[in-house]
């Protein structure tokens, strides 16, 4: 129901031909108006390498984030739960 053939057209000439529902090609594709001014960089894909490597820090930095303030002994979850415990029980 609502798939459709689409013929894409890549810079190079060449297509992808897409069956399916038109939002999917959303999630299944990725478009970049990204153009490398040097030609190394088009074979190491270096805006993508970026991405990931950005989205891997904030993974990191969030979960390191979430197990320090835990409220176990000598970490910054101590504090946090005494200080709540204080506010929310006066």
């Amino acid at each position: 129901e609502g798939e459709t053939l689409m013929k894409i057209e890549k810079n190079d000439g060449s297509f992808v031909i897409f069956v399916g529902h038109p939002s999917l090609l959303y999630s299944y594709a990725r478009v970049v108006d990204y153009v490398p001014k040097f030609e190394f960089l088009k074979r190491i894909n270096l805006h993508f390498h970026a991405e990931n490597m950005l989205y891997y820090l904030i993974s990191i930095s969030s979960a390191l984030g979430i197990l320090n303030m835990a409220p176990v002994f000598l970490l910054d979850g101590q504090w946090a739960f005494i200080a709540l415990c204080d506010i929310l029980l006066p």
